[in-house]
C-alpha cells in the first residue's frame, strides 16, 4: 500500500508544480501531507527522469514546460503498470482519472469510455487550487444540486478540498454559507477578477465517511453494521471514505463498520439495496424505509 501512496504523492506534485502560482516546499509538503525533506527526494527524482523544476527569487518551485511528456519519461510496459497499480485500488479521486487519461493518450492503453468522461475534473482541480493559492473568488458554472436538484452558476470562495479530492468546500457569496460542492457535479469553472472578501467567514468542516459535512444543530449518528464480503467490497467501493472503519471480524458477517456521521441518508440507502447482506448492530433501525 505505500508504494501506493508513493505514486499518487509524485503525481500530485507534478500537478502543484505545474499549476500557477509557483509554490514554496513547505506549502508542497502541507498540500501532499509529506515532510519538506521528502519534498525534496520527490523533486530531485523528477528531474531524473526528465522534468525541468526551476526556483525562482523568492524560492518557489515550478515545472518548467518543454516539448517532454509521460510518453517519453514512461515507457509503455512502465505506464501500464503504474495504470495497473491505480485501478487495482478502486480509487475515484478525479486526480487518478486525469492521471489515466494522459496515460492512455501517451500510451495508447483502452483505459474505458468511464476514465476519459471523467478526465476533465482534474482540470476542475487545478483550477480552484490555483484559486485557493490567489485568494480569488470563482464561479461554478451549471452546478447541478441534488438537494434541489437545480443547475445554477455559483460564487464562491474556494478554501479547501476533502479527502481524495471529491469535494470542494467553499464559501457561497449568495447563500453566505460554507458549503460542499461535489467536483464531479460541475460543469465548468471560471476564475473570477474578484478577490476573496469574507475571509473572516471562511470555516472548514471535516465531512464525515459519506461526504456529509456536520449538522447546524451538531447532531451525529453512531453506526455498528455487520457485512458479508459483497456489501464490503461494494461500500469500499462506494465510499472510499469508510475504508480505514472497516475491519474484518469472525462469523457469517466477517466485516463490520463501526463509524460516527452526520447523516444516515447514505447508509440507509446501502443497507436497503442489501438487507441480506448486512446486519444492523447499532444506528440504523428497520425498516430502513420508514426512516427516510
Amino acid at each position: 500500500m505505500e508504494s501506493h501512496k508513493k505514486f499518487y504523492r509524485v503525481f500530485r506534485l507534478i500537478s502543484l508544480l505545474s499549476s500557477p502560482p509557483a509554490k514554496t516546499i513547505s506549502s508542497l509538503a502541507s498540500s501532499i501531507d509529506i515532510t519538506e525533506r521528502s519534498v525534496y527526494r520527490y523533486i530531485d527524482l523528477l528531474e531524473a527522469i526528465g522534468f525541468t523544476i526551476e526556483k525562482d527569487t523568492t524560492k518557489h518551485y515550478f515545472i518548467t514546460h518543454s516539448e517532454h511528456n509521460i510518453k517519453e519519461i514512461f515507457t509503455l510496459e512502465e505506464a501500464d503498470l503504474i495504470r495497473q497499480i491505480i485501478v487495482s485500488q478502486g480509487n475515484k479521486s478525479p486526480l487518478a482519472e486525469g492521471i489515466l487519461r494522459k496515460l492512455y493518450i501517451n500510451t495508447e492503453i483502452n483505459l474505458g469510455v468511464k476514465h476519459l468522461i471523467n478526465a476533465h475534473l482534474s482540470g476542475h482541480i487545478n483550477k480552484l487550487s490555483e484559486a485557493i493559492a490567489t485568494n480569488t473568488q470563482v464561479i461554478l458554472k451549471q452546478y447541478f444540486s441534488l438537494n434541489s436538484e437545480t443547475v445554477s452558476d455559483r460564487t464562491v470562495e474556494p478554501i479547501g478540498f476533502t479527502d481524495n479530492y471529491k469535494s470542494l468546500m467553499a464559501y457561497e457569496v449568495d447563500s453566505g454559507k460554507n458549503k460542499y460542492f461535489n467536483i464531479e457535479r460541475i460543469t465548468q469553472v471560471v476564475l473570477a477578477s474578484n478577490p476573496i472578501v469574507f475571509l473572516d467567514q471562511h470555516e472548514f468542516q471535516k465531512p464525515d465517511i459519506f461526504g456529509f459535512a456536520p449538522n447546524s444543530n451538531g447532531e451525529i449518528h453512531e453506526i455498528h453494521l455487520q457485512m458479508t464480503m459483497k456489501a464490503y467490497l461494494l461500500l469500499k467501493e462506494e465510499y472510499p471514505l469508510a475504508f480505514p472503519y472497516i475491519k474484518a471480524v469472525k462469523g457469517d458477517f466477517p466485516y463490520e463498520l463501526i463509524a460516527t456521521v452526520n447523516n444516515l441518508k447514505p447508509i440507509v440507502r446501502f443497507c436497503n439495496g442489501l438487507k441480506n447482506d448486512v446486519r444492523i448492530v447499532k444506528g440504523v433501525d428497520y425498516p430502513f424505509s420508514d426512516q427516510f
